[in-house]
């Protein structure tokens, strides 16, 4: 009965805390952020939030504006944007977070740690870096969508199952930057201008009146930003960014495409992921990709002795798949080793295995590492 007493006093208290004490902002009087571009210039942090603009009618909006400010601190630039609007900046939406090139020099973790603690954001909100200033990005107009933050958001939710593009959270990256090495990667957003699209219907050109067409623009997500810490290491080209995906992505959709200088075959990746193994006394780590594939195409001058209709190819040119995948997942751990960067977290997977015994072997240990990397292909 005790028990039952504290419950229904409880409940009455939350009930007159929230109906007393609380005071709700209307949507009227918010500043609707969808996505938030971060830079970092001249000693101070350039923030601008693309702003769903509200209506008299609080259930929709009436457009979408990007607003900008600089401040000492994000916080007190996020400030101004309040200010400036009349309205309260409101991040639970926010779901696209993208931190300019000079920024992530040295000052990505600041400004992440700064957004999760103090703006409620969601900690599965995606983050990317960009060539250039983010506000460039974010303020750009893109030619297959209104508002360049949903524009990002669903090319990557769908790109991201691709081996072409890498797909990072707030949370991820924060996990990442706490292990021992803090290693980290981040989608590298470039801005490329393109044709406007041609909508049906109507024969009217669609420039302005001036007779000329507003620019507008596509994304390229074909490179990663490394990181280390707080310190942006290199860029990672697609074949890095397919290793990182081999192992950390389950995979269903993209194409691997192979030669043997006679044929070109390209393949559709059904489904793949990846796991690691470590052995501690010896500084191995063992990959294993296990991959379902179905042959798409083949181009070849000559005739072959298989076509695309059967299940599975010859011994060799299924060589060639594992080869490539072997290649990539290689080439993304010994060019992050050649930069200092403990890509895949050997140091944390050592010491799981080991305990506290690894202590006694952990000096030096990314130079002694060797990556072994076994595929287990399927044909479909």
């Amino acid at each position: 009965m005790k028990r039952q007493y504290k419950w229904i006093a409880f409940l009455i208290g939350f009930i007159l805390m929230f109906t007393l004490g609380v005071e709700i902002t209307p949507l009227s009087e918010r500043a609707i952020v969808a996505g938030l571009a971060i830079d970092y210039v001249d000693d101070a942090f350039l923030v601008s939030a693309q702003i769903l603009l509200p209506s008299s009618d609080d259930s929709k909006s009436s457009g979408i504006a990007v607003s900008s400010a600089e401040g000492k601190t994000i916080g007190e630039a996020l400030a101004k944007i309040s200010s400036e609007t009349s309205m309260l900046v409101a991040m639970s939406h926010c779901n696209l977070i993208l931190l300019g090139e000079e920024l992530i020099k040295d000052k990505a973790y600041v400004a992440l740690d700064y957004m999760i603690r103090n703006a409620y954001l969601s900690e599965n909100a995606l983050i990317l870096t960009t060539e250039g200033q983010a506000k460039e990005i974010l303020s750009a107009k893109t030619a297959y969508s209104d508002m360049t933050s949903f524009y990002i958001q669903r090319e990557l939710m769908v790109y991201g199952n691709y081996k072409e593009a890498v797909r990072r959270n707030v949370k991820e990256y924060l996990s990442s930057y706490y292990t021992h090495n803090s290693a980290n990667w981040l989608t590298k957003v470039k801005m490329i201008e393109a044709e406007k699209p041609q909508m049906g219907g109507s024969s009217e050109s669609s420039g302005s009146s001036s007779g000329e067409s507003e620019k507008v623009y596509v994304f390229d997500f074909s490179s990663c930003a490394v990181i280390r810490g707080n310190d942006y290491v290199f860029e990672g080209n697609e074949e890095v960014i397919s290793g990182i995906n081999f192992l950390y992505s389950k995979l269903n959709k993209g194409d691997i495409i192979v030669s043997d200088g006679h044929a070109t075959y390209c393949f559709y990746i059904i489904k793949s992921n990846g796991d690691l193994s470590f052995e501690p006394d010896n500084y191995t780590a063992k990959a294993n990709v296990k991959m379902d594939v179905i042959l798409k195409e083949i181009i070849s001058d000559e005739p072959l002795p298989f076509s695309v209709s059967d299940v599975e190819p010859p011994s060799e040119v299924g060589e060639l798949v594992k080869n490539y995948v072997k290649d990539c997942v290689l080439t993304a751990f010994e060019t992050s080793r050649a930069n200092d960067v403990d890509i895949f977290d050997l140091y944390g997977g050592f010491y799981g295995k080991k305990g506290k015994k690894w202590l006694e072997l952990e000096s030096g240990y990314l130079e002694k590492s060797q990556m072994q990397v076994e595929v287990d292909l399927k044909f479909f």
